[in-house]
């Protein structure tokens, strides 16, 4: 899974100061707790591209496209932030994407590994299919 840490995680750092804002490894080490392999990418750091969405539809959407290209290899993209999943499900729609990439809250996949039942996680509400990949690591039946 490629980790999208996010801009807010460890940003501003002198206020939020929970990781090197410029190689941050937390959420990548979360991630690894519940069993997951990293998938290594260039431009971890960068945004997601929602703050240009207001402003510039179009540039937003192609932020989020590079990163979801870097990462389309991968089983799916880790985010912690509610925005960033937005972002990474959106841009793939509206952009038409083929071959999508699934987005997981993190969180969702902590209850997963807690053994949360895949009904109460609300996997069924993501806009892109995220069952394939969860078949696939034998996560569900």
């Amino acid at each position: 899974l490629a980790v999208h840490p996010g801009c807010h995680f460890s940003r501003p750092s002198e206020f939020a100061q929970t990781d090197d804002p410029l190689n941050p490894k937390i959420l990548e080490e979360m991630v690894k707790v519940l069993g997951a392999e990293v998938f290594e990418y260039d431009g971890k750091t960068e945004c997601c591209g929602l703050p240009n969405f207001i402003t510039d539809k179009e540039i937003s959407l192609k932020i989020a496209e590079n990163k979801i290209n870097r990462v389309s290899e991968s089983d799916g993209i880790v985010v912690i932030c509610p925005s960033c999943f937005m972002q990474f499900e959106n841009a793939q729609i509206l952009s038409k994407r083929e071959n999508k990439v699934p987005i997981f809250y993190y969180f969702e996949l902590l209850a997963l590994a807690m053994g949360e039942n895949l009904e109460n996680i609300g996997f069924n509400f993501h806009k892109i299919e995220v069952f394939n990949v969860l078949k696939k690591k034998e996560r569900v039946g």
